[in-house]
């Protein structure tokens, strides 16, 4: 009997060091884990959102959202993404790209559409339509529908407007 209460012993022992050398790696093993429905040409950006999370102490858990993608033809002119709007987007979880504007941009203003929609769902960012003194859309989160400030996400901006998206999380 003493050596079957040792067996289990070690097995349960063993089981543990299994799970915590799994656990070593951290959230940034799960990135990209669970977002299944959506749209294959939007997992990368899911994923990249995942990460500038991850590197800003933020641990998205896209297993429990229930968050899904796709990229079709919007039927409202000027509408480069949409979500229904109401309680941040908490109702439908669902985003919808315009395909015609997916097949004009650049990969990384497409970021910016997946990023700002992401905002919404797993940050509980509101809109944020706030230019700064040179007519620049401060934030991600801009609605869009605020005319007056342009858009300058790119490689030399990137960082410090994620930097704002996650400072500024509802969570």
């Amino acid at each position: 009997m003493r050596y079957v209460c040792f067996v289990f012993l070690v097995i349960g022992f063993l089981s543990c060091q299994a799970d915590s050398i799994l656990n070593l790696d951290g959230p940034t093993a799960l990135i990209g884990r669970y977002w299944v429905d959506i749209d294959p040409s939007l997992v990368p950006h899911f994923i990249n959102f995942e990460e500038a999370a991850f590197e800003r102490g933020f641990d998205t858990d896209p297993s429990i959202t229930g968050i899904t993608a796709n990229i079709e033809e919007i039927q409202y002119s000027d509408i480069a993404g949409q979500c229904t709007y109401e309680v941040n987007c908490l109702s439908s979880k669902e985003i919808l790209i315009d395909e015609t504007f997916w097949n004009q941009v650049s990969e990384l203003y497409r970021e910016y559409i997946i990023f700002h929609g992401l905002g919404h769902y797993l940050l509980l960012r509101d809109h944020n339509d706030q230019c700064n003194s040179l007519s620049i859309w401060e934030s991600i989160m801009k609605s869009g529908t605020v005319r007056g400030c342009r858009d300058s996400y790119n490689n030399r901006t990137r960082a410090a407007y994620l930097d704002e998206l996650f400072a500024h999380s509802n969570l």
